[in-house]
């Protein structure tokens, strides 16, 4: 299960269940369905970036993403990634980071997660 909260959250969420399933997991996004055996729980901030160039408009995004054994509750992976694009429209730029970090985050996700069930 992938909860992301925050402004643009569900860019993220979408992004980064999107890049699971790709990566070969069976990832899902809102309530925690039974069976569910991590929990991926994610707050996004994001912020504009000062430009010397006024045609340009930058953002940076922002995120915390911890990694939960569902039926412990144990927390056995936090992390933090950041990602900044850049387009003549401060949401077009917001978008387009957050859509990145979504993509970012995943094979981190992915590589935890297959650890943690390897170790088990």
């Amino acid at each position: 299960l992938v909860d992301v909260s925050g402004p643009g959250a569900e860019a993220v969420e979408t992004a980064l269940v999107k890049s699971l399933n790709a990566l070969g997991f069976e990832a899902t996004a809102g309530s925690a369905p039974a069976g569910t055996d991590i929990l991926v729980e994610s707050k996004v901030e994001t912020k504009p970036v000062e430009s010397a160039d006024p045609r340009w408009k930058f953002a940076r995004a922002a995120v915390t993403v911890s990694l939960k054994d569902s039926r412990t509750g144990k927390i056995f992976l936090r992390f933090d990634a950041n990602d900044r694009q850049a387009s003549g429209d401060y949401n077009e730029a917001v978008r387009r980071a957050l859509a990145s970090l979504g993509r970012k985050v995943a094979p981190q996700v992915h590589d935890a997660v297959t650890d943690y069930f390897e170790n088990q």
